[in-house]
């Protein structure tokens, strides 16, 4: 599953610099630093503005947007917190700080924010979209929907919004709408490798396979460093009957991350239909090895346990495949039709 994206503000709000702001000096500083991504710089640049102007809301503001860049969400949302003391009627600080909640895990606190950011500006589209992502981690698909829709009535134009709502409709098992907002997104954005791989799954699910290959190899073309592009065109290759082009990509996941345990699942289930259940049970052994949590590695595993009759040893592995993934109905008929000697 490919990410829902949020947008955190990345405008600086405007500051008449007079002679008596003695910290105008060290923002200005720390905004060429925000500028040039250093954060770090900027960070201190910005602690000199604010030793020197502790009540400017606006420069608690851009130090937290630096942490934030940094993924110091906690620091973040003290500078963001401080800023909406000072300023409480800027929503922008309240978004900002919804979105750094939301990357610590807190979604309610998250929503709190982000609607207090939609009342004080109903017509901000970012606020609408970032509060749809955290609708999205609660499964509330359809009020994502809505807010997505909403964001896109006010900027018809940012391709994210459409590809964003496209996610939510397919989770929701609309692959025909959610390919049109795809196709929206890309019209717009022609050259984000995640458009072009949302509308390949989207293809893959309405049984397309076709048109899924094509786009996984345009995201592979926009995005040559990706694991999941090469992992899912595999699997579209392999049903295909394209085994060693599906082997070929599952070794290129594999070189792009080592820890992949999809690849190494994906790459034994060709190998099994190729007969080389050797090769296919060490790619198994190294999916497991990587992700012990790994239900279908375990199942797969075991097929091929069955098939080079170590039965006790299959069973082994489908009783734990149940046990990780007690609501797949394979794993418990592999398991009952499994008959040990």
């Amino acid at each position: 599953m490919k990410t829902i994206y949020l947008c955190i503000y990345c405008c600086c709000w405007s500051l008449i610099l007079t002679a008596q702001n003695s910290g105008a000096d060290h923002y200005k500083e720390g905004m060429a630093y925000y500028d040039a991504r250093n954060h770090t710089a900027a960070i201190e640049a910005f602690d000199a503005a604010i030793k020197l102007d502790p009540s400017n809301a606006l420069y608690y503001y851009d130090r937290g947007r630096s942490k934030h860049h940094l993924g110091n969400y906690t620091g973040a949302i003290e500078d963001y917190s401080k800023a909406i003391e000072l300023n409480p009627k800027d929503n922008r600080s309240y978004n900002n700080r919804g979105a750094a909640k939301n990357s610590l895990g807190n979604p309610m606190g998250a929503l709190e924010d982000y609607n207090k950011a939609i009342e004080l500006d109903p017509q901000s589209a970012r606020s609408y979209n970032n509060r749809g992502t955290v609708k999205n981690s609660l499964e509330d698909h359809v009020g994502a929907i809505k807010d997505y829709s909403k964001a896109i009535a006010l900027n018809p134009n940012n391709a994210m919004y459409y590809s964003n709502r496209g996610i939510e409709k397919r989770k929701l098992g609309d692959f025909v709408k959610a390919i049109e907002d795809y196709n929206k997104a890309i019209a717009l954005d022609p050259n984000e490798a995640e458009y072009h791989f949302n509308r390949a799954v989207a293809k893959q699910s309405l049984g397309d396979p076709i048109g899924a290959l094509e786009d996984y190899s345009k995201a592979i073309e926009l995005d040559p460093e990706d694991v999941d592009h090469y992992n899912n065109r595999g699997i579209i290759k392999q049903n295909l009957g394209n085994y060693a082009g599906a082997i070929e990509d599952y070794n290129k996941a594999i070189a792009i991350n080592p820890n992949s345990a999809p690849a190494y699942n994906h790459r034994g289930t060709t190998k099994e239909r190729l007969c080389q259940h050797e090769e296919a049970l060490e790619d198994y052994h190294k999916a497991i090895a990587l992700d012990p949590n790994y239900a279908l590695a375990y199942g797969n595993r075991g097929a091929v346990l069955k098939k080079l009759n170590q039965c006790e040893k299959a069973k082994a592995d489908y009783q734990k495949a149940v046990r990780l993934a007690p609501d797949e109905p394979i794993f418990k008929y592999a398991l009952s039709i499994l008959d040990c000697p």
